[in-house]
């Protein structure tokens, strides 16, 4: 995908106009870099890839060292989420159905 510059050219021309897009991916290591910098908001459930949880801590903060294990490890309903270039927060997410 990250060779693809349709998707990044789709995401600047999308985001130019105020509008939304979302990208699900189990590999963020290979969105196009557009994609990513211009992601307000990051979403990242466990990746069980070292190699695409690496990509994910990278997108959510650089310079956090012990991300990457943390992504790769999280439990069932568990996600890191970054919001406008701030700091990634952990988040627990509750099922209603299931979790009442």
């Amino acid at each position: 995908v990250a060779n693809f510059h349709s998707v990044g050219n789709m995401v600047r021309e999308l985001r130019s106009k105020g509008l939304a897009v979302v990208l699900a991916t189990q590999r963020p290591g290979d969105l196009p870099e557009e994609a990513t910098t211009n992601a307000q908001t990051k979403v990242f459930l466990r990746l069980p890839d070292a190699q695409s949880a690496k990509a994910a801590a990278q997108a959510l903060d650089p310079s956090d060292r012990n991300l990457a294990a943390e992504i790769h490890s999280l439990n069932d309903g568990e996600a890191y989420v970054g919001i406008a270039g701030g700091p990634p927060k952990l988040v627990r997410l509750r099922q209603f159905w299931r979790d009442g």
